[in-house]
Parts: structure tokens; sequence; C-alpha cells
């Protein structure tokens, strides 16, 4: 399934009610239109790509490569994925996203997918295969969500 980012910018803003300020948040889209894949799909791919994805060192859960990291991580490695196994038209529906969420104490990024059948989830990547949160586990003060 595809969708165009302002459909998605528009759900999403639906979403984000009472959690996002327009005048101190940034949202971007780089791309016109987004494949979404299944949470089946991105489960799949997740644990096809624990390896490189979850390779701890000296470094894991440290400054020098922490929650922002593993954010950039994962949508990078998305489109590598995209390119070399999946080959979808358009990327793939994954972002990163600032803000404040239940597992967490404090200000913290994560990732946003948004499903073909599951809606829009949040994943941490830190967590593995059971990174898994519902939108609604964003509490707010998003400052930051790129697609």
């Amino acid at each position: 399934m595809f969708e165009t980012n302002k459909q998605l910018k528009s759900q999403l803003l639906d979403h984000l009610k009472g959690k996002w300020s327009a005048t101190s948040s940034y949202m971007a889209f780089s791309d016109s239109k987004y494949y979404l894949p299944t949470l089946q799909e991105f489960a799949d791919y997740i644990g096809a790509n624990q390896d490189v994805l979850l390779k701890k060192t000296e470094l894991s859960n440290s400054e020098g490569f922490d929650c922002d990291d593993y954010s950039f991580l994962l949508k990078g490695h998305i489109g590598l994925y995209n390119r070399d196994v999946a080959k979808k038209e358009h990327s793939w529906a994954v972002g990163i996203i600032w803000a404040n969420f239940s597992w967490v104490k404090g200000f913290h990024a994560a990732n946003l997918v948004a499903t073909a059948d599951n809606g829009f989830l949040l994943y941490e990547l830190q967590y593995g295969p059971t990174g898994f949160f519902r939108f609604e586990e964003c509490f707010g003060n998003v400052q930051l969500l790129v697609m």
C-alpha cells in the first residue's frame, strides 16, 4: 500500500493533536509517496537484520551511540534494504520522532512506522523485536518528525 506525503501528514497531525506545536516543532517529508509495510513485514525485516541493527559495542548506551543514532541507523538501513532486497518503488514509511514517551523518562528519539494494517506505531530499535509501542505511547512535546 502506498500513500502520499500529504495523506501521511494529515493523518499524523490528527494523531499529534495536543502533542505538537506548530511554532516550536518541525515536521518534514523527504519523498512525495511512501510504501506502508504491514506490521508482519516490518517485524520480519527487524528479525532478519538484528545482527546489523542491534550490534553492541563499547559505545552502546553512551552518547557515542544512543537513541538518536539507533533511530537514524534504522531509517538509513531501511533505505538500503529497500534498494537491495524489497525493491519497492517508494521509500518505506519509517521516520524518526523526538518526543516524550511512556517507556522512558525525558526527551527521547524513536522510530515512527506507518503500517498498512496497524496504522502508526512507534518502534524502539534498542528493544529489538519486542520494541513496538502504540502511537498513544507518545506523550507529547514532539520536537521533530522526519519521514
